[in-house]
């Protein structure tokens, strides 16, 4: 708990009080029972002095101990003493409203399955015990999305499945769309052949799945905010159907598994796996008319403004389908700079703002904060944020607005980070408050002002430290014209270039393949790397030359044809069929 970490407990409460526990004997006396019998206290949460009685003598000396929530697993009948009740539903309401009444400091939690109509009052639900396959897989998203439709807007999953095995391949698809979703709680069946611990599965699967969790741990800001839109609107924020923003169009009830994420995101998770030859998943896109998108995790632009588009993406194991609008704004906690667990107790003090950039769009956002686990927000102890993003070809200006409201314990002074994906290093020092900023390229804390160069994400990323939030903030970004060809899809390739040679290197000695025979991939895993420590002008000559390595590379590659050859014929296959 010091650590900013909750405890639960699963309860089974149809077993009742059983006579191996330890406060039995007191629980049967009250129930009128003779300990001695070894009887066991029947359930019956109906009865208001049983009720009573299981909280005053089970329950509350364990909650006591420093218990933040009972996981409730009611999984037994339907009916009770009292026609029509549910005691599914019935459980959440008295387990909820016990510790709003009770502990009135924090928020009352009840985790435990759907009760039917009216239980979105009493959150936070979980799925139940999964079979692990693709179509449970796919089921989920679609799931998740429909529940918005009754107000049940924060399902959570036994991400991998529940009760066998889940294939490393199926689990790391699962943990990615668990990315997006309410709730992330991998979770299974106690089996000394199920686990869900990503560090015994591949290296290549625990990898991306690292990435994964540190990346939803990132985006707790994001999440909270639309948590908080959808407590005030009624409407889930989080993941939601596409036909709630574009109901005109048949795709949107068609494309089972997109939803929406927020204002300005659409996640399309694939739930299907890769070939064994390519080592790429066909997977059907739709994205609606009305904006230009940018695929966050390979970078590539798809431009809908103007009609509907529909594509056949081709997607390696690390990448996700997850579309945003040019110009959208994503809050997040950046890694170096956070605790790596607890954080979402004990909220770090500094925020990051990360802009997909297109070189034309822009855009505004609300970001969302209070103290975390009170009551206080009910009585307007929080605050809002607005951030202002333009951008022209040229220039990037944002604004962060002193925020509105207060809670206890807000941090006047922020450190900031802003985060420009798919952009040229600035062509002079940056400017925050009309002051210059000048290159820190081992600013990774945050700990001074200026600005440093990620070259794998092809992203520009701005450092301010120590700024008072009662005054605006205005940073303002001069880079070279903006040339969106020399960006679509390269953030991507070079990920998969990093992926292949790896792949391929791992040949040697085995199908013993030679690094001289892919030169040119191993310069393409490397530009990342390059741009990182030298992101000077030269960088957009690298760019700009980009597209002639790929194709130089896959010459290389068609011609390997001898030892462990399909590695080379799969690295390819990526190289040229990025979406």
């Amino acid at each position: 708990k010091k650590k900013g970490l909750r405890n639960t407990l699963n309860l089974h409460p149809a077993s009742g009080v059983q006579p191996h526990e330890e406060r039995y004997p007191q629980m049967a006396r009250a129930l009128g029972i003779d300990p001695s019998t070894k009887k066991y206290v029947p359930f019956n949460i109906t009865d208001t002095y049983y009720t009573e009685k299981l909280f005053e003598i089970m329950l509350d000396p364990i909650y006591n101990q420093g218990l933040d929530f009972w996981w409730l697993d009611w999984q037994q009948w339907q009916n009770t003493p009292i026609k029509g009740l549910n005691p599914t539903i019935w459980l959440n309401h008295i387990f909820f409203n016990n510790y709003q009444r009770e502990r009135l400091s924090t928020r009352p939690t009840v985790f435990h399955r759907w009760g039917g109509l009216g239980n979105h009052r009493y959150q936070i639900g979980f799925s139940g015990d999964t079979v692990p396959s693709w179509a449970s897989l796919a089921f989920q998203p679609y799931f998740t999305a429909t529940a918005s439709n009754v107000g049940y807007s924060f399902w959570s999953h036994d991400l991998g499945g529940h009760q066998l095995p889940s294939p490393p391949e199926l689990y790391t698809r699962w943990t990615q769309w668990g990315l997006f979703s309410p709730v992330f709680r991998p979770h299974c069946t106690k089996n000394r052949d199920n686990d869900r611990r990503i560090w015994v599965y591949p290296l290549v699967n625990f990898l991306i799945m690292k990435d994964v969790i540190n990346l939803r741990s990132s985006l707790v800001p994001h999440i909270y905010t639309l948590a908080r839109n959808t407590h005030d609107s009624g409407v889930g924020s989080i993941v939601t159907p596409l036909y709630y923003d574009y109901p005109q169009y048949d795709q949107s009830y068609k494309y089972t598994t997109h939803f929406g994420w927020g204002s300005t995101g659409i996640i399309a998770p694939v739930t299907v796996p890769v070939s064994n030859s390519s080592g790429l998943a066909a997977w059907p896109v739709f994205l609606p008319s009305g904006s230009k998108y940018v695929n966050w995790f390979t970078g590539q632009f798809h431009d809908a403004r103007n009609k509907n588009i529909e594509f056949l993406g081709n997607y390696t194991l690390p990448e996700i389908p997850a579309f945003f609008k040019a110009g959208s704004i994503v809050s997040y906690w950046p890694s170096s700079q956070k605790a790596l667990i607890g954080s979402a107790q004990n909220a770090p003090k500094v925020i990051g703002f990360m802009f997909f950039v297109d070189g034309s769009s822009g855009s505004s956002y609300q970001l969302y904060e209070d103290s975390g686990n009170d009551q206080q927000y009910l009585q307007g102890k929080s605050s809002w944020t607005r951030v202002d993003f333009t951008e022209t070809s040229t220039t990037y200006k944002v604004v962060v607005n002193p925020p509105q409201g207060s809670y206890n314990g807000m941090a006047s002074v922020y450190n900031y980070e802003f985060k420009f994906l798919n952009s040229f290093p600035p062509s002079a020092d940056v400017q925050v408050n009309g002051k210059s900023y000048s290159y820190h390229p081992n600013n990774l804390q945050g700990k001074s002002t200026g600005w440093r160069y990620d070259g794998d994400e092809l992203a520009l990323i701005v450092n301010v430290a120590s700024h008072s939030r009662s005054k605006p903030l205005t940073l303002t970004v001069t880079v070279p014209a903006y040339d969106q060809s020399v960006f679509n899809g390269v953030r991507g390739l070079i990920k998969r270039a990093k992926d292949a040679k790896q792949d391929l290197d791992y040949a040697w000695g085995q199908g013993t393949l030679y690094q001289s025979d892919y030169s040119q991939l191993v310069q393409l895993s490397e530009i990342g790397s390059v741009l990182t420590a030298n992101p000077s002008s030269s960088a957009i000559q690298v760019l700009r030359g980009f597209k002639a390595l790929v194709k130089g590379a896959a010459d290389q590659l068609n011609k390997i044809n001898y030892g462990d050859y399909q590695r080379a014929v799969k690295a390819r296959s990526q190289l040229l069929n990025i979406a």
